[in-house]
């Protein structure tokens, strides 16, 4: 059974600024009732000899009133 990927939408206008994420559609930095708390994104060009692509996001969920997180990268398979 394959697991599900999230559908991932980041927005940015300014690097100093804390991104929009949303994640399945739920938009997860939306304060008070979520939180962002850390996000890494590194993508690279397959063109190069060992391309290494990862992503991490943490979040605090207000509902549930606890941090989730979801990553995935191509050496390491999915951790979400």
């Amino acid at each position: 059974m394959t697991k599900h990927a999230p559908h991932l939408r980041i927005e940015m206008d300014n690097i100093n600024d804390v991104p929009h994420v949303w994640i399945d559609g739920e938009q997860v930095d939306d304060f008070p009732k979520h939180g962002l708390t850390d996000m890494e994104v590194h993508w690279c060009t397959t063109t190069v000899s060992v391309p290494y692509n990862h992503i991490s996001v943490t979040w605090y969920d207000g509902a549930t009133q606890k941090v989730k997180h979801i990553g995935e990268s191509n050496l390491g398979g999915a951790d979400a």
